[in-house]
């Protein structure tokens, strides 16, 4: 028999009306294998938008970072913001009362603004800036700092885990079965291969968290069952969820290194083009 699972409503707050749903795709801004030692210009995230808007790709670039984002700084998650709503891409959508009202063909924000709620753009920001930063009841950590020190919890490079991916293939070890079966505590594995499985485990998690979405519900009225945050003197109650958590099969791993070879090659390339740019300037 199918089973399905429902998951609660991201974007509802039961009893409220004048509901905005933000939801961003933050992504990371870990570096590529080739730039781990050395101080590079752009992330992981950047260099891929370098990557997809030279092969025409996408339309345009924007200048969202998630290391702005990530930022314990408010004035830099701000800005990462502001970026989006200067180019969201497909990295941020707004949604009012269940009907979405702003993506990257509709970048008009007016139908969200009104002196009842959001007065300005800025306003609107530093509502999902308090946010993003306020402190979880439960730990000392905000939302950004737990998805964060997920992103971080990896410690190999690609090349390292295919690597690893290739041992248990030449023992004819399915990955996938074998991380399901320790999920349910039935591994026969020898002691050395779990440690090789808990690494390849903690690069699944490292992966789901480079790819969620942070949905952020606000409502412009102040509701105790809710947490709550004050800003220029108004009162908003709010929700935030992490949503698309799927397992990403470490069977992808062999894709992963395709795809870091190119943004490596991609940020050679760039990086001598600024350097002879430079260069020709100078002389």
């Amino acid at each position: 028999m199918p089973i399905c699972l429902m998951m609660p409503d991201a974007c509802a707050l039961p009893g409220h009306n004048n509901i905005i749903t933000i939801e961003i795709k933050p992504k990371a801004y870990l570096r590529t294998t080739g730039n781990q030692q050395t101080p590079i210009k752009c992330c992981r995230f950047c260099s891929n938008i370098e990557k997809r808007y030279n092969a025409g790709l996408i339309p345009s670039k924007t200048q969202y970072c998630p290391r702005d984002f990530f930022s314990p700084r408010a004035c830099k998650v701000a800005q990462a913001i502001n970026a989006l709503f200067d180019e969201p891409l497909s990295y941020m959508t707004i949604h009012k009362d269940n009907q979405r009202i702003f993506d990257e063909d509709n970048k008009n924000i007016e139908e969200i603004l009104s002196p009842q709620s959001y007065r300005t753009r800025n306003e609107l920001i530093n509502v999902i800036v308090k946010i993003l930063l306020s402190k979880r009841t439960s730990s000392n950590s905000n939302v950004l700092q737990v998805i964060e020190e997920a992103q971080q919890i990896n410690i190999l490079s690609i090349p390292d885990l295919c690597h690893i991916y290739s041992r248990f293939k030449s023992k004819g070890l399915d990955i996938d079965i074998e991380i399901g079966r320790w999920l349910a505590g039935e591994s026969t594995l020898s002691e050395e291969f779990l440690r090789l499985l808990d690494l390849i485990i903690k690069f699944s998690i490292s992966i789901i968290a480079q790819d969620i979405s942070i949905m952020i519900s606000i409502s412009p009225t102040s509701d105790n069952d809710l947490p709550q945050i004050i800003t220029n003197g108004r009162v908003y109650s709010y929700k935030v969820s992490i949503v698309d958590v799927d397992l990403k099969s470490a069977k992808k791993l062999p894709r992963y290194l395709l795809q870091e070879k190119e943004l490596c090659v991609s940020e050679s390339t760039s990086n001598h083009t600024s350097n002879h740019t430079s260069n020709h300037t100078s002389n």
